[in-house]
């Protein structure tokens, strides 16, 4: 799966800034081979840790092997865009990426970042619950990326 999150972040043009150092060691008990770690060039910030374990799914009834990772989505905005980066204000657009698009969502997402557009990726897979929540944070537009993209103004909170 790292292959994978390797090749997007390369197709979308960041492969230059991706250094993988498969060396590390992580203190989890639960991993039981290869761990590996991200951190933001600059700032040294981890926006990524993960690895492998064989038997923390059998604690859940599942015996299986696996390969995962979080994240930290906060440190990575912060990292992308440290001086437009505020936890508090809501952005000017939700994108919401469907059928699979979700590489197209992110390409989107980089194109108005470059306009200077406030936007946020939706990770709801429901555009019902997508409006909901735009409407919720006072986002005025929601954009639906599919085989195009389709803007709708997020509802009037009638409070």
């Amino acid at each position: 799966f790292l292959a994978v999150v390797y090749n997007a972040l390369s197709e979308m043009g960041y492969g230059d800034k991706l250094i993988i150092d498969l060396g590390l060691v992580h203190q989890n008990d639960y991993y039981t081979g290869l761990v590996f770690s991200a951190y933001a060039e600059g700032s040294g910030a981890k926006i990524l840790s993960g690895g492998r374990y064989d038997n923390l799914l059998s604690s859940f009834g599942m015996d299986s092997s696996a390969c995962g990772f979080a994240i930290n989505i906060d440190d990575l905005v912060k990292t992308l865009n440290p001086s437009e980066y505020s936890a508090t204000a809501a952005p000017e657009r939700l994108v919401v990426a469907e059928g699979g698009k979700e590489i197209d969502a992110l390409r989107y997402m980089a194109q108005l970042q470059e306009q200077k557009i406030a936007a946020e990726f939706c990770l709801l897979e429901d555009v019902g619950d997508a409006m909901a929540y735009a409407r919720d944070r006072g986002i005025k537009h929601v954009d639906i990326v599919t085989d195009g993209i389709e803007t709708v103004d997020s509802p009037e909170d009638k409070q």
